[in-house]
């Protein structure tokens, strides 16, 4: 009956061990990409501050002091992917201005959820967009992702690394000189060809993709050649943007939360289920190896004393 009782109780170990290597496996295959998804209550603020070199008539660049924000809010949902809606704002840092309907933007986009790729053929987009929206957690050396300005996907290089407020970072940089961007209707100049220059360093929490940090210039050049100036594009409009410093504390401390949690549930958790059911299953088989190898050895029993009737009378 105890050897019957001992075979059962093996058995429930084993099973309870695999049964937690199985929830492991399935936790890091199902549940810990869930965690990483884009939400799709999305909403997203970024708050940039700089300077808008705007070219006059002149011939000169009028100098304007900005502050740029950048809101993406979930809007809706098509299969696995959220629509999108950018809002872009710009106001003068000096007037209080509202530059909006000079500098500003609503468009749509669609993501998917788990890739962060754009979806370019989406019905809910306002237009064909390709690469990646933000980096993916888990990011390589290199990425590419879509640039509004351009109006394409441009490549970013890992250059090093940092720490910003506490939190280390890869940095990340982007530089395009004089690529063709589409064309811009100029009010009496008419359809011109423009072109991009940008220069872009960006520092990303590797394990969430999170950016915490983006320092960017760019500037946009017109063709006006078919106006008699000159066969060189010449800018008409730079930009130069950094993130603010309370949207640095605001993403840096995110991006720490969030790279603690995928620690904790993306490493500890499942290695700590696959530790606990390998020694279950593991335990019988090292008891019965114990025993055989440390047990307690039979005691020699001592030699019968003779008695006291086969001891000779003789003496």
């Amino acid at each position: 009956m105890i050897s019957i009782l001992k075979g059962h109780r093996k058995a429930i170990m084993a099973l309870g061990g695999a049964t937690l290597i199985v929830l492991a496996v399935l936790w890091t295959m199902v549940m810990l990409p869930s965690m990483s998804k884009l939400p799709t209550d999305l909403d997203n603020t970024v708050t940039m501050e700089g300077t808008y070199y705007v070219a006059n008539p002149q011939g000169g660049m009028d100098e304007i002091p900005v502050t740029v924000v950048r809101n993406y809010k979930a809007i809706g949902t098509e299969g696995d992917a959220i629509q999108v809606q950018e809002t872009v704002t710009c106001t003068n840092s000096a007037t209080g201005e509202d530059l909006s309907e000079t500098y500003g933007i609503v468009s749509y986009l669609v993501v998917d959820r788990s890739s962060f790729e754009m979806v370019p053929d989406a019905a809910g987009a306002d237009m064909v967009r390709d690469g990646l929206w933000n980096p993916t957690p888990g990011v390589g050396d290199t990425f590419v992702a879509w640039n509004p300005t351009a109006d394409q996907s441009l490549e970013s290089v890992k250059t090093g690394t940092d720490v910003v407020n506490g939190v280390s970072v890869s940095v990340y940089e982007s530089h395009e000189q004089v690529i063709p961007a589409g064309t811009q209707n100029i009010p009496g100049m008419g359809v011109l060809d423009k072109y991009i220059s940008t220069d872009t360093i960006v520092k990303i929490e590797p394990a969430t993709g999170m950016i915490v940090d983006m320092d960017s210039t760019t500037t946009i050049l017109l063709d006006l050649s078919s106006l008699g100036m000159g066969d060189t594009p010449l800018p008409s409009l730079i930009m130069e943007l950094k993130y603010t410093e309370a949207t640095i504390e605001e993403y840096a401390d995110l991006a720490s939360s969030n790279a603690s949690m995928l620690f904790i549930f993306g490493t500890i958790a499942p290695w700590t289920m696959i530790g606990l059911g390998a020694t279950l299953i593991a335990t019988p088989g090292l008891l019965v190896l114990s025993r055989r190898l440390f047990g307690k050895k039979p005691v020699a029993q001592p030699t019968e004393a003779p008695t006291p009737s086969s001891v000779s009378a003789d003496v």
